[in-house]
C-alpha cells in the first residue's frame, strides 16, 4: 500500500482554484470566465468562421475559430499560453463586445519551435477580452487547450490601441499602458511617410507640467515610436499634427524610447509602428509622466505660417525636425540642412534674453528674426556650437513689446530638439514717494510747494524697490542742479537690494532765498537702463 501524500495548502489551493471551461464555436454563445488562473478548452476540428470574421484575422488561415471572454480580475500582468494544443494551434486577444468593434490586443503564434504560442500583456481589472483559437495552416486543427494566468500587482490601467487614427483608445493619467498588436494594422491613405509600417495609436493629455517618459521596453518586436502634438476633429489629421519626438532603438535594443517636456492640457497622439515591413507582434506601451517645475514644453511647427507662441520671461519648446522641411521663401544660411522648426515669442519685459538647444539630439543651428512676414525676416541674432558642444546658443537685447521668431535647424543629423529660453536674471529699480504714487525715471517733478526762507517744508519720504530678479547694487544718492543747496537728502540706510526688498530716505527742502528753486535727484545702482533714475524736484522760496 503506498504511504499517504500530504500536498502543501498553496498547492491544493492552487489546484481547487484552476477552472475548465469549453470554448465555442459561435462567438455569441463563448463562455464568460474570470479567474486569475484559468483553463480554455476546445476542439477546433468542426469549427468554422462566422459573418465579420476572416480566414486570416486571427494570425493564421485555417477558418476554424473557437471563442471564449476573460474578464480581467485585478490589474497586473496576464500570460496566455497554447500549451497541450495541437501543434500549429495559435490564439488572438481582443478588446470589444462584437466581433464588429474588436481591437487586436495580443496574438499568440506558433513559431515553428517546441514552444506553444503564447502572449504576456498588462490588463486592467474589469475589462473583458474576447479570445479565439485557431490553426496556422488551413489543415491544422483539432483538441486545444489554453492556460491563462495572472500575476496580479499595482500596475496602470492599459487601453488597446487602434489600427487607424480615428478609432484610437485614450491614456489616462500619469501612469498608463497601451496594448496592441500590429499584425493586422495597416497605414492610412495619404498618412505622411514618418517611417514605419503597421501602426497603431493611442491619444493622451497631459494631466501636469512635467517629464514624460514612453517606451516600447517590453514589445516583441522591432519598434518606431512617434509622439505628436494636437488633437484635430477632422479627418484626415495630419496637417494638424506637428511632430514632438520620435526614436527607433534606445542602445543595445529593438525597443524605443522617447523623454519630452510636457504642457499641462496640451493633447499628444502616439503611434508605435513596426521599424520595417516584417516587423509586427505585441505591443506593450508604457507612458509615466512625473511633474515638475520647469516651464512647459511648446511643440513647435514645420511651416512658419502655423508657429506657435512661446510666453513670459521663462518658455520652452520641443519639437523633432526628422521629417521637417524648409519653407519657400524661408532665409538660407550656410550649411543648414532645411529641415527648420519655427516658435513666436513676443518680450513681455525689456532686458538681456538667452535662447538654446541644449538637450537635443544631433548639431542644431540656431537663428532669432524680427519680421511677421517669412518674406521680410531680420537676423537679429544667431548660434551655432557652444563651447565644441553640438548644441547652440543666442542672446538678444530683447525690447518690450517686440515679437522675435526663434527657428532651429540642422548643422549636420536630425531628430529631437529642445528650446529653452530665458530672460537674463537682472535687478529693476521701482521709485514710489509718500503718497504711494510711482515715479517715472527722468520725466515729471516732485514738487515741495511753498517754503518761507529760513523754514523747513513738509518732508517727502521716497521709497526705493527692486522689483527684478537679482541684486539691486551700488545704490547711491546724489543731487545736483542750481537749487540742489535748498535741498537736505537724507542718506541711504544700506546700498544694496535683493530682489522684493525696499528701503527709504527723506528730502527736505529748506529755501535760503526766494523765487522758484529746481535741482535734480540722482539714484545711481546697476539696474541696466535706469542709472542714474533721474528725480526732478522742486519748490517756491517767499
Amino acid at each position: 500500500m503506498k504511504p499517504h501524500v500530504c500536498l502543501p495548502l498553496a498547492i491544493l489551493i492552487g489546484i481547487s482554484a484552476a477552472r475548465a471551461a469549453t470554448m465555442t464555436d459561435r462567438f455569441a454563445d463563448r463562455p464568460r470566465i474570470s479567474g486569475s488562473s484559468e483553463t480554455l478548452n476546445a476542439d477546433t476540428t468542426l469549427a468554422t468562421i462566422e459573418a465579420g470574421e476572416n480566414r486570416d484575422m486571427h494570425g493564421g488561415n485555417s477558418a476554424r475559430t473557437t471563442w471564449a471572454e476573460w474578464v480581467a480580475p485585478a490589474n497586473g500582468w496576464v500570460t496566455i499560453d497554447a500549451g497541450g494544443s495541437f501543434r500549429y494551434g495559435i490564439f488572438a486577444v481582443y478588446s470589444g463586445s462584437s466581433i464588429a468593434d474588436l481591437k487586436t490586443a495580443a496574438r499568440g503564434t506558433y513559431t515553428g519551435s517546441q514552444t506553444p504560442a503564447f502572449a504576456r500583456f498588462p490588463v486592467t481589472a474589469g475589462d473583458a477580452y474576447q479570445i479565439a483559437l485557431d490553426g496556422n495552416y488551413s489543415g491544422s486543427h483539432g483538441i486545444g487547450r489554453l492556460n491563462i494566468h495572472l500575476d496580479p500587482g499595482v500596475t496602470p490601467d492599459s487601453e488597446v490601441g487602434a489600427d487607424g487614427f480615428a478609432g484610437r483608445r485614450t491614456l489616462k493619467g500619469h501612469d498608463a499602458y497601451g496594448i496592441a498588436n500590429n499584425y493586422p494594422a495597416t497605414a492610412e491613405p495619404f498618412q505622411p511617410n514618418h517611417g514605419g509600417y503597421r501602426d497603431v495609436w493611442w491619444e493622451w493629455t497631459a494631466p501636469s507640467t512635467g517629464t514624460a517618459t514612453i517606451d516600447t521596453l517590453e514589445c516583441d518586436l522591432d519598434t518606431l515610436l512617434t509622439v505628436y502634438s494636437g488633437s484635430p476633429a477632422g479627418s484626415p489629421p495630419w496637417d494638424e499634427l506637428d511632430m514632438v519626438a520620435q526614436n527607433d532603438n534606445v542602445p543595445n535594443s529593438k525597443s524605443s524610447r522617447v523623454t519630452f517636456q510636457t504642457e499641462a492640457g496640451r493633447t499628444y497622439q502616439i503611434k508605435v509602428a513596426g521599424n520595417y515591413s516584417g516587423s509586427r507582434g505585441n505591443i506593450v506601451l508604457r507612458l509615466s509622466l512625473k511633474t515638475n517645475s520647469a516651464p512647459a514644453a511648446v511643440p513647435g511647427t514645420n511651416h512658419f505660417i502655423h508657429r506657435p507662441d512661446l510666453a513670459g520671461t521663462k518658455a520652452a519648446g520641443v519639437a523633432c525636425n526628422t521629417y521637417a522641411t524648409a519653407d519657400p521663401f524661408e532665409p538660407v544660411q550656410y550649411s543648414e540642412y532645411g529641415r527648420s522648426v519655427w516658435w513666436r515669442w513676443v518680450a513681455p519685459a525689456d532686458g538681456e534674453v538667452v535662447i538654446d538647444t541644449e538637450g537635443s539630439e544631433f548639431d542644431t543651428t540656431l537663428r532669432i528674426f524680427q519680421g511677421e512676414d517669412i518674406e521680410d525676416l531680420t537676423q537679429v541674432a544667431a548660434g551655432d556650437d557652444v563651447q565644441g558642444a553640438k548644441w547652440s546658443r543666442a542672446a538678444i537685447q530683447a525690447v518690450k513689446g517686440r515679437a522675435y521668431q526663434i527657428r532651429v535647424d540642422s548643422d549636420s543629423g536630425w531628430g529631437n530638439i529642445v528650446l529653452h529660453l530665458a530672460r537674463t536674471a537682472a535687478p529693476e529699480i521701482d521709485v514710489v514717494h509718500t503718497k504711494k504714487i510711482r515715479l517715472v525715471d527722468g520725466r515729471g517733478t516732485l514738487n515741495f510747494g511753498k517754503v518761507r526762507k529760513g523754514r523747513r517744508s513738509a518732508v517727502r519720504m521716497i521709497t526705493v524697490r527692486n522689483t527684478g530678479d537679482a541684486a539691486l547694487k551700488g545704490i547711491l544718492l546724489r543731487s545736483d542742479g542750481t537749487g540742489a543747496r535748498h535741498f537736505r537728502v537724507g542718506r541711504l540706510p544700506k546700498t544694496a537690494l535683493a530682489p522684493g526688498q525696499s528701503m527709504s530716505f527723506t528730502v527736505r527742502f529748506q529755501p535760503k532765498a526766494k523765487g522758484r528753486m529746481k535741482a535734480a535727484l540722482r539714484i545711481h545702482s546697476n539696474d541696466r537702463d535706469e542709472s542714474p533714475f533721474d528725480i526732478q524736484i522742486a519748490g517756491n522760496g517767499r
